[in-house]
């Protein structure tokens, strides 16, 4: 009998559905209530008598909620071999204080490992790919496998530049002011 109601409501649906589209007249309305009413007519005619149980037996299984995709979020931490700074930190055009700072990279930043010096205290990692330097190894950790990458040979250190030389002479203190008034000279050449 729930089959025979479902199917008599889709049809209702599908009747006022065209209907609705059209915009029927009076005529055509009554029309399309004696086409619905004579099919829910012969349905239930053609309906053969059952009992409950013989519906129960009949009826589809009732409908199981279908499982969800899984979604794979990416991950927030990239798999391989980085150096994620702990704090922001210099990077430089070698392996040592000693060398310019070509950049600044802040903490949180996981950059590709590309290189290491030979007791693995500084990094040569790649900022981006026109840009590669050194960051010292207690600015942070190591990911992966980063005994895997190739020594770098350091670039020679820069030249340091010195102080221009101090001109000998007298000094201030060497000047000894309260002794003598100064003497001026003049020139009539």
């Amino acid at each position: 009998m729930k089959r025979i109601g479902s199917i008599i409501s889709a049809i209702l649906v599908l009747s006022f559905g065209v209907l609705a589209c059209n915009l029927p007249s009076k005529q055509e309305v009554n029309a399309a209530a004696t086409v619905i009413a004579a099919t829910f007519d012969a349905l239930t005619a053609q309906a053969p008598a059952s009992t409950p149980t013989a519906i129960a037996a009949t009826q589809p299984p009732a409908p199981t909620a279908a499982p969800l995709p899984t979604r794979v979020l990416p991950s927030p931490t990239p798999v391989g071999t980085f150096f994620v700074t702990s704090t922001g930190v210099n990077c430089r055009s070698g392996p040592s204080t000693a060398y310019s700072i070509l950049t600044t990279v802040p903490g949180g930043t996981y950059v590709v490992i590309v290189g290491r010096n030979n007791d693995n205290s500084w990094w040569y990692v790649q900022v981006n790919p026109s840009l590669d330097c050194w960051i010292s190894g207690v600015t942070g950790y190591t990911t992966g496998n980063p005994g895997s990458m190739s020594i770098v040979a350091a670039p020679p250190l820069p030249t340091p530049t010195l102080p221009p030389p101090a001109i000998a002479g007298p000094t201030f203190s060497d000047v000894n002011l309260l002794s003598s008034p100064p003497i001026y000279y003049y020139n009539n050449g």
